[in-house]
């Protein structure tokens, strides 16, 4: 008896090696696309485990309320409540923050930065190619001046919270400096949060990324002064004393990151004018 497929000669009532063979090729390619179902309900199982338990660390817990109540109608209940803490929780704020900012600035700065030079080169005869951010920095610059970003900020909170707790020293009033810098460090979320955005709308509406930075740095005080009224050794707090305490600090503040920024950018050997010629022509 032969079979009918292969023609090998098998015996009587027997099946061919071959039937076996393309029976178990069908079932192998039926299993795949459960098995590769099956991985990536896991996966997806895994990462949503993973979430819930970063989501059931106090602390991070702890800064997703903060941001929900500093970016609510409930704002000065919030600010309120953070010159209450005694925890360390201003820390993490800071850091997240600071980096939240750094990105927010460096990109946001370059892109207009980057925007106006292509604008103007296209109105120009002679302007050939579209300047991009890999053309005049590499990976080592960008990095450099994002931690120098990132220095700057820290360095300028810790400025804006020793110059306030050397304040209420002169004032003779006793108030903790871990209470003024978790309601600093609450008063600065969202400034934070206008900076990021306003990053965001640089890339298609500059106009409205303008009006947005305007509406972080004028919050800023806003928030501060608030803050600080909502503190009970500091009710009568003086309005022109914070004035002139604004004012220092934000100057130390901007030296500080001059200092620091625009010292990054001047030390880019590479970041000349003629290579940025050269790029764009």
């Amino acid at each position: 008896m032969f079979c009918q497929k292969c023609g090998n000669e098998i015996r009587n009532n027997d099946v061919c090696s071959c039937v076996i063979v393309s029976v178990e090729s069908n079932q192998t390619i039926e299993n795949e696309p459960n098995d590769a179902q099956n991985k990536t309900q896991t996966v997806m199982e895994n990462a949503a485990k993973i979430a819930a338990d970063f989501q059931k660390n106090p602390y991070v817990a702890d800064v997703i309320n903060v941001v929900k109540g500093m970016l609510s109608k409930d704002i000065m209940n919030t600010l309120e409540n953070a010159g209450k803490r005694s925890d360390i929780l201003w820390i993490i704020l800071i850091c997240v923050t600071a980096l939240i900012s750094t990105v927010s600035i460096f990109f946001g700065l370059f892109n207009w930065l980057l925007k106006m030079v292509n604008s103007l080169a296209s109105s120009m005869w002679f302007g050939s190619s579209k300047l991009r951010l890999g053309d005049i920095l590499d990976f080592s610059d960008v990095l450099l001046i994002n931690i120098s970003i990132l220095a700057s900020l820290i360095a300028s909170f810790f400025i804006f919270s020793g110059l306030l707790f050397l304040l209420t020293i002169v004032c003779k009033k006793k108030v903790p400096f871990y209470r003024l810098c978790n309601m600093l460090s609450f008063a600065f979320i969202p400034a934070t949060v206008l900076t990021f955005f306003a990053f965001i709308f640089t890339a298609f509406l500059p106009a409205i990324s303008l009006f947005l930075l305007v509406a972080a740095f004028s919050s800023m005080p806003v928030l501060i002064y608030s803050g600080i009224k909502t503190l009970e050794e500091l009710e009568q707090f003086s309005f022109w004393v914070f004035c002139a305490y604004y004012t220092i600090s934000l100057s130390v503040s901007a030296y500080i990151v001059s200092r620091f920024v625009f010292g990054a950018i001047t030390n880019l050997y590479d970041l000349g004018l003629d290579r940025l010629i050269y790029s764009l022509f």
